[in-house]
């Protein structure tokens, strides 16, 4: 009976250790948990990266534009200063004007309200021009989001800032 008994007890020990147990279980799916949420995490910094990324494009390639605008139409640079000094907000929505039926002033109003319709996409945006620091001329300095108010010229922005200083044609 004795080697009935111990045969019977194998039996169950066998049987017991099939399958996971319950705190086994619970850890398991707590590991998955924090892995997913490692996931999702990395997931929203990397779109909050590219989001970023697609801003500061957008800003470069509006002030590009704006500055080739202004090299093409020089004799207006004085237009071109006064519609910045006046801000994003203000620069106004009429951009039809073309080469052949507007005055020099009217085309540069017309080029800085085009690029301030491209410029409303980023939050808060706000411009100026500041002497630059690096050269002996002036700067535009854009600055978007947090950085908005900080980006003045009165320091180099980080690299991490909204925030893009962009030298002016003379």
């Amino acid at each position: 009976m004795t080697h009935a008994c111990a045969r019977h007890s194998q039996v169950l020990r066998v049987w017991q250790q099939r399958g996971l147990g319950l705190p086994e279980t619970l850890i398991a799916f707590t590991l998955m948990m924090v892995a997913l949420t490692g996931l999702l995490s990395a997931h929203q910094q990397a779109k909050l990266l590219q989001l970023d990324a697609s801003q500061r494009l957008q800003a470069v390639m509006a002030l590009r534009e704006l500055s080739l605008r202004w090299q093409l139409n020089s004799p207006a640079a004085a237009s071109y200063r006064a519609g910045i000094a006046q801000g994003l907000s203000n620069a106004g929505n009429d951009f039809r004007c073309t080469q052949d039926s507007c005055s020099m002033s009217a085309r540069a109003q017309a080029d800085i309200a085009w690029v301030a319709s491209a410029l409303k996409g980023l939050a808060r945006a706000q411009w100026q021009i500041q002497p630059c620091r690096e050269w002996l001329a002036d700067c535009l300095w854009l600055g978007w989001g947090s950085a908005a108010s900080s980006c003045n010229g009165t320091r180099t922005p980080l690299r991490f800032e909204r925030c893009l200083q962009w030298l002016l044609p003379p």
